[in-house]
């Protein structure tokens, strides 16, 4: 599958926070800071996995079927979301 700049750009965001929560951990910031920023992590970790199962979608129909993508990767959106 065709990784895009957007995905890859994503995942590089989410090293870095991961990187930023080891050091909170080993400066010892509190338990409730350090759950707001994995909160982040896991939301933008999720936002890939949506992102990753439309570029698979896209390429599954796209090989059947001649299709609006921006209205499909929408609804496919609100889908995942849920």
């Amino acid at each position: 599958m065709k990784c895009n700049l957007k995905i890859i750009n994503r995942i590089k965001r989410s090293e870095g926070q991961l990187k930023g929560v080891l050091k909170m951990i080993e400066d010892g910031q509190s338990c409730h800071d350090l759950t707001i920023q994995l909160k982040a992590i896991e939301s933008s970790i999720r936002q890939v996995i949506n992102l990753l199962t439309i570029e698979n979608l896209k390429n599954k129909v796209n090989e059947k079927h001649d299709i609006d993508f921006d209205e499909f990767s929408e609804e496919i959106n609100l889908i995942l979301k849920r």
